[in-house]
């Protein structure tokens, strides 16, 4: 059940503030509604003090970005995390200046994260809900060019009549491979590997 707590302050800043403090969470924990702002009356009089309600996250979003935090603070990072849930799965974004070292090379450190960001935000719960991290828009670029390789190496595949295995990745990146090629009709895809070493094979049919 969600946690509700309304304050005041003599600027929605400080209403906040003063909300967070009794709930003992951060501001990428909660979701802020403004009830009123703070406005003087007629002739100055009676000047009114803003006034919100707090509402704190799903425990899966509190987790995750808890952990996010102290994450940026241990590479001495500041960012903002965003968060939505989409079809069942909870996506996290972080925007700000010199996380491409949280993406690595491929996005191997990005999809270790994702990984162990999926183990904190499941941690107690009854049913597990998957975790996309995202740094920056890389995974929607990702999947552009995700698109564009799987065209290509199917296009090789069936000109040189052979299968064609793709690097290690992660379940994200092998879905994007198996929905762009599940409508062609000349070839067929299928992962093979256990864990990080799990990949897509193109076989031509």
């Amino acid at each position: 059940m969600d946690r509700v707590v309304e304050a005041e302050g003599k600027t929605i800043e400080e209403a906040v503030q003063t909300a967070l403090d009794e709930l003992s969470v951060s501001r990428n924990e909660v979701e802020v509604e403004i009830l009123r702002e703070n406005k003087k009356g007629l002739l100055g009089f009676d000047k009114k003090t803003a006034r919100v309600k707090i509402i704190v996250k799903d425990k899966r979003v509190v987790r995750a970005t808890r952990l996010l935090e102290k994450i940026l603070e241990r590479f001495s990072l500041e960012a903002d995390i965003a968060n939505v849930e989409i079809e069942g799965r909870l996506h996290f974004n972080m925007e700000g200046e010199g996380l491409g070292i949280l993406i690595g090379r491929h996005g191997s450190t990005l999809r270790a994260l994702q990984y162990i960001l999926g183990i904190a935000a499941n941690k107690g719960e009854k049913t597990r809900m998957p975790v996309v991290l995202d740094i920056e828009g890389y995974r929607l670029r990702t999947e552009k060019t995700l698109k564009e390789l799987a065209e290509r190496l199917a296009e090789e595949a069936v000109l040189e009549g052979r299968a064609i295995s793709l690097r290690s990745m992660d379940p994200f990146e092998r879905k994007i491979i198996h929905e762009t090629l599940s409508s062609d009709p000349r070839v067929q895809t299928i992962s093979e590997g256990e864990g990080s070493d799990r990949r897509v094979i193109i076989h031509p049919v």
